[in-house]
């Protein structure tokens, strides 16, 4: 499955440090102007509003507050209606327990956040570029 980028595409993104939000919103933002980006500081936020709606993609932060975005992954698998939503994981460190980890529990995608402007948006084109059902980590 690739995100059809020509209709309205719902992005929901998980982390509790506004300005890593802005940044990515702003990279998200020059991939396709029907992508909506909406932000959760929190993962207990973010579950809640996934019991009322699918986005498209969801991207969690692995250091949260109360609730890791591991922790959250571990919530996410018991929602059926999810299985076909991509799940993307970032993090600072590229911590290969913490990657294998993540795939086993239903990530799809392990991003270590990149440190500039220019390589969040390269990431982000191949994020929303990407074919989901051929994917490997």
């Amino acid at each position: 499955m690739v995100i059809d980028l020509s209709q309205p595409v719902k992005a929901y993104f998980t982390d509790d440090d506004l300005d890593d939000f802005e940044l990515f919103h702003e990279a998200i933002s020059q991939v396709s102007k029907n992508i909506e980006t909406v932000p959760f500081s929190t993962c207990e936020l973010l579950l809640k509003a996934l019991k009322e709606s699918t986005p498209h993609i969801i991207f969690i932060d692995i250091n949260l507050g109360a609730m890791s975005g591991i922790d959250c992954l571990k919530v996410l698998q018991s929602m059926p209606h999810l299985s076909n939503v991509p799940k993307v994981i970032m993090s600072t460190s590229a911590s290969k327990v913490q990657m294998d980890e993540c795939v086993k529990l239903g990530c799809n995608y392990y991003l270590q956040k990149p440190s500039s402007y220019n390589a969040v948006m390269n990431e982000m084109r191949i994020i929303f570029e990407r074919d989901w059902e051929s994917i490997t980590l």
